[in-house]
């Protein structure tokens, strides 16, 4: 028996949705990752005996959410390849001229750091973001991105990039309002 192949590629994308089912039409900015992840990792920070938690969030009935505790951080490598296209992608980039670049890719997961915003006391830093795919929501705010180009042509244009990043859960995801 073999095991279903997923059809639908993971999105990172910035949302200013306040629950769930929000976050998963309200959405801008999106990145449809090239080739979906491997593994993903969910760790959880350990809070010390004085620290107070917040109480959890139920997630409602097929919301298509997993219910992430406090301290949640989701954490994935992701490839992002200019060699491997189809044959339409191919004769797109002979047309125009030469290899197109890993940059855009890496560089609108460099814009969810939020480095492009200005800071202020009414506005965040870090844009909210989600990483769905499939039955999976995570929504917060990126905590660590890290980019290791692998692969260049012969004009040093990046074709590949492994990227791993980390995104720490929103307290919405976590806290009962009120």
């Amino acid at each position: 028996m073999s095991l279903p192949i997923p059809t639908k590629r993971a999105q990172i994308y910035e949302t200013d949705a306040t629950d769930a089912a929000q976050a998963r039409t309200d959405k801008k900015n999106v990145l449809q990752v090239q080739f979906n992840p491997e593994t993903l990792s969910i760790s959880y920070s350990i809070p010390g005996p004085k620290d107070r938690l917040p109480r959890i969030k139920q997630v409602p009935s097929g919301s298509g959410a997993l219910d992430f505790k406090p301290g949640a951080t989701l954490s994935v490598n992701l490839l992002f390849d200019q060699t491997m296209m189809s044959p339409l992608e191919l004769e797109q980039m002979l047309l125009g001229g030469g290899p197109k670049s890993v940059i855009d890719a890496v560089g609108q997961l460099e814009y969810f750091t939020g480095r492009h915003r200005a800071t202020t006391a009414d506005y965040p830093t870090r844009p909210t973001i989600c990483f769905a795919w499939g039955q999976l929501l995570f929504v917060g705010q990126l905590s660590e991105l890290g980019v290791n180009y692998t692969f260049f042509s012969l004009e040093g244009t990046p074709l590949r990039a492994e990227v791993k990043l980390s995104i720490q859960a929103s307290a919405w995801m976590q806290e009962v309002s009120g």
